[in-house]
Order: C-alpha cells, then structure tokens, then sequence
C-alpha cells in the first residue's frame, strides 16, 4: 500500500494452526534453520524448550489416542461375553497425564468435552468392576454385581469410539495443517 510517498509491504501468515515454521536463517552459517519464536515485539530462534510446549502435546495425544483403542477393545471383548473380559479395567493413565501436563486444554472444546466424558464413563465402569470384583457376596446378589458392571463396561463402548473418533479427527487435523507446510 501507498502512505504518503512511501510503498509500505505487509506479510500475514495464518498461524493458528500451521506452526512451528523452520525458515533459512537469515544470517547464513550454523545453524542453517531456524524455527522464528515472538515474545512481545522481539523475533528470536526458538529454543528447545518453546518447542517442547507445542509438540509435547501432540505427543501426549497420540499416546492417548492408544489408550482409547485399547479401551474400546476391552469393552469389545466384554460385550461379546468373553471370559470374565468386564473384570478388565479400562486404562486411565495417558488421559490423566494429558490433564497433568495441559495436553487436554490444547483440544477444541468439543473434542475436549467427549474425551472427558468418555472418561468419566470408563471410571465409572472401573469403580462397579472393581466392586464386582471385591464383594464377598455369593449367590445372587453377587451374580447382581457382576451383571452391573459387565453392563458398564459394556455400555461405554459407544462413548469410547465417540472420543477416539473427536481424538483422531483431531490429530488428522494436526497432521493435514503440518503436510500443508513442508
């Protein structure tokens, strides 16, 4: 654009969700690219640390996205009336890692919401398992507490595949914004 008797050229990048760039340094020599990091005005290289807060998440995702599969293999075998397969608890472990660590927050809101849901489901489950399982009750009122919890675990397997779906459709859109980088 024009101002005054000046031309005055202006670059805007999308960054939303295409970042990290990795760009030719500008000064030459080593080390030959560079990922551009802003903190206020200034433009520095980034350092190992900035990158870590944005791939660390990524990572901690695909690792829950494996546990998601596992689980909904369990809830599997349970429905189809495997042996004693809803004495099998649900993993928890990557979901209240990625909570620890912030992963989760870096979902959009939905996503996010199913995952979490999904989760509260699967511990639910988990507690009427191991109750199951614990009870010195025989006879009825112990085959009552198996069926409860065979019917928990069970019944989660549609909320499981609702978050591996989000979760998945999540991280494929990570994946496509990076390929349309390189």
């Amino acid at each position: 654009i024009r101002v005054e008797d000046k031309t005055v050229v202006a670059l805007y990048f999308e960054t939303e969700k295409e970042a990290p760039y990795v760009v030719k340094s500008p000064k030459g020599g080593y080390p030959e690219y560079i990922v551009p990091w802003r903190e206020g005005t200034h433009l520095r290289a980034a350092r190992r640390e900035d990158l870590l807060l944005i791939l660390v998440p990524i990572r901690r995702l695909s690792a829950l996205l494996d546990e998601l599969e596992y689980n909904i293999t369990v809830a599997q075998v349970a429905s189809t009336g495997g042996y004693n397969a809803w004495g099998c608890p649900f993993r928890e472990e990557e979901f209240h890692r990625a909570i620890r660590d912030g992963s989760l927050i870096t979902l959009a809101m939905e996503a996010r919401r199913t995952v979490s849901e999904a989760y509260v489901t699967m511990g639910r489950a988990n507690q009427r398992t191991t109750g199951a399982l614990n009870t010195s009750m025989g006879g009825s009122a112990g085959a009552d507490k198996s069926n409860e919890a065979r019917v928990s675990v069970t019944s989660s397997l549609a909320k499981i595949e609702e978050a591996y779906s989000a979760l998945r459709n999540a991280l494929r859109e990570v994946d496509n914004n990076a390929a349309s980088t390189d």
